[in-house]
Order: C-alpha cells, then sequence, then structure tokens
C-alpha cells in the first residue's frame, strides 16, 4: 500500500458512512503526474487482489466500500485527477535569473483555490452539494470527521493545522494588522530572518479547509506578494513559492493546533516512506476498524 492507495480507501469509507459521495483529486507536478495518473488506474483495476486488513470481516468491507465508491465516482464522471502545476526553474540568489539546467517545479499549493475556480472545479464541487474543501500533503492523511469538527468548533471561515514539532517549512505566526484585528498566518520560514524561528515550536502541515464561497477577510486588500523559499546546500538557489496556506491570509482563520487523527508523517522520498510508512499503515489499519 502506498499513499495514494491509503486515501482512497479512507475516502470510501468515509463515504459509505456518511452515506454521501466525497469526491478525491489529486493535484500533481510535470514530472509526477503520469506516475500518479498510473498508479491510480491500477489501483482501481487492482484493488480486488490487495490485503488492506488482516480481519476478514474489515477486509471484506473496505473491497465493498472501494467497489461502491468507483461505481459512484463513474457515474458522476469523476477522474480524480485535477491536472498538474506548470513548473518554474530555480533562481539564482543573487540575480533573480533562471536556472535552466534545474527541474521545472511548481510554485505550490497556494495556486490551489485560484486553479479551482479557474478550471470551473469550484462550481462543479458545489453544484454536487459540497459546501467545504479539504486539501492535504499527500504524506498527510486527515482524518476527516475529527479535522471537520475541530474546523466546525473554531467558527472560523478556514483553518490549517500545525503539529508541535519543529522542521522546514511554514510556520504559524499571531500577526496584528493595523485595524487592531490579529489573524493566524502561515509563513514561509526559509524567506523570514532568523530571528523570527525563535521560540517557534510548530510546524504547518499544510493540512487545511475551507469553505466554499468564503468572501476575502477585510484584513486583506492588496493582492498576495508572490512568495519564496531559498533553498541551501552546494548549490544554493531560490523557488518561488506559494503555501497552501498563504491564501488563508484574506480570511478569519484558525490554527488547529495537534496531532488530529493519525500522527503526522513527514516522508518525501523513497527512502523516508521506507522508514515511515509501515507506522503510517499501521495507523490507517487502526482507524479502519471504527468503520465496521
Amino acid at each position: 500500500m502506498n499513499p495514494l492507495s491509503l486515501e482512497f480507501v479512507n475516502t470510501a469509507l468515509a463515504s459509505s458512512l456518511a452515506e454521501t459521495f466525497i469526491p478525491l483529486d489529486f493535484w500533481t507536478s510535470e514530472q509526477t503526474h503520469a506516475a500518479v495518473r498510473d498508479s491510480l488506474t491500477r489501483f482501481k483495476t487492482g484493488f480486488g487482489s490487495m490485503e488492506f486488513h488482516p480481519d476478514a470481516a474489515i477486509q471484506a468491507r473496505i473491497r465493498q466500500a472501494l467497489t461502491d465508491y468507483f461505481a459512484q465516482a463513474q457515474a458522476l464522471g469523476e477522474t480524480h485527477l485535477f491536472g498538474y502545476q506548470v513548473g518554474f526553474h530555480a533562481m539564482d540568489p543573487e540575480t533573480g535569473a533562471p536556472l535552466r539546467d534545474t527541474p521545472r517545479i511548481g510554485k505550490g499549493a497556494g495556486e490551489l483555490r485560484a486553479s479551482l475556480d479557474a478550471s470551473g472545479r469550484s462550481g462543479v464541487l458545489q453544484r454536487m452539494g459540497k459546501t467545504h474543501c479539504v486539501f492535504d500533503n499527500i504524506e498527510v492523511i486527515s482524518d476527516l470527521a475529527r479535522l471537520l469538527a475541530a474546523h466546525d468548533q473554531s467558527g472560523r471561515s478556514a483553518s490549517f493545522v500545525v503539529v508541535p514539532q519543529q522542521g522546514n517549512g511554514g510556520n504559524p505566526f499571531l500577526v496584528a494588522h493595523p485595524d487592531g484585528l490579529v489573524n493566524f498566518e502561515v509563513h514561509e520560514q526559509s524567506a523570514l530572518p532568523l530571528e523570527f524561528a525563535t521560540g517557534n515550536q510548530f510546524l504547518n502541515t499544510n493540512s487545511m479547509v475551507w469553505r466554499f464561497g468564503t468572501n476575502p477577510n477585510p484584513l486583506s486588500t492588496e493582492p498576495m506578494p508572490q512568495g519564496f523559499e531559498v533553498k541551501g546546500g552546494s548549490r544554493p538557489h531560490v523557488r518561488a513559492k506559494e503555501n497552501a496556506a498563504d491564501g488563508l491570509q484574506e480570511w478569519p482563520t484558525a490554527a488547529l493546533l495537534g496531532r488530529l487523527g493519525p500522527d503526522y508523517e513527514t516522508f518525501k522520498t523513497y527512502r523516508d516512506y521506507g522508514r515511515n510508512g509501515a507506522r503510517l499503515i499501521a495507523t490507517q489499519q487502526g482507524r479502519w476498524t471504527e468503520y465496521v
């Protein structure tokens, strides 16, 4: 099992429990789109021969949920592929010139909501009766019920999840605005002065929830500035970067503190998944017992 198959099992079981079809879209990079598409096809045609759980009753429940889910998806014309981001080369940190021998990588999930709207996908989902959108990085598989319950209790237009651990990425801040309002915002730490990291013990997981049709927050009257991520190593460079939570600076936003459901996994490579994947699968299998 890999993260793609885990996401499908969770979504199929949640759809069955809620008695409504929950759409699941994968948004990829140029480099990964074909591989993700092929993996999705293999899973849809081969899940019947996969072993998801050692308990026979739970195994049967999962297979039936997947069978029903993909039948509903086909009837609705759902492909589960939202598309891919157009990539950009890295830039020289001194001159800003593109480093054309570097891979072309998309600017990040901060473009998601604009892409959903521009493509018409937001309208499709709303016409299906969907009111909220949940975004996760592929290595984060949220417990939808707990995540949405925490978001609902926050009373805010949008939410993002932070975990109590340090690491590279976006960090949450309480930002006071000139009109006296205070908002939770995530900013890319590598683009900020080092002193901003002092005492910040939390890492943004890039998991977020927002409600379709949310009006912009009057806190923000200017367009969102382009973000950047500074990369070190043997060849320092800069990447254009828009975090998933960047756009939440426009809305009253709640930071959902803590590990909601499964622990946050930080695998980014096959090697990381080799170390952490078994734990992630075991965590998901434990949760699946709640659906039987």
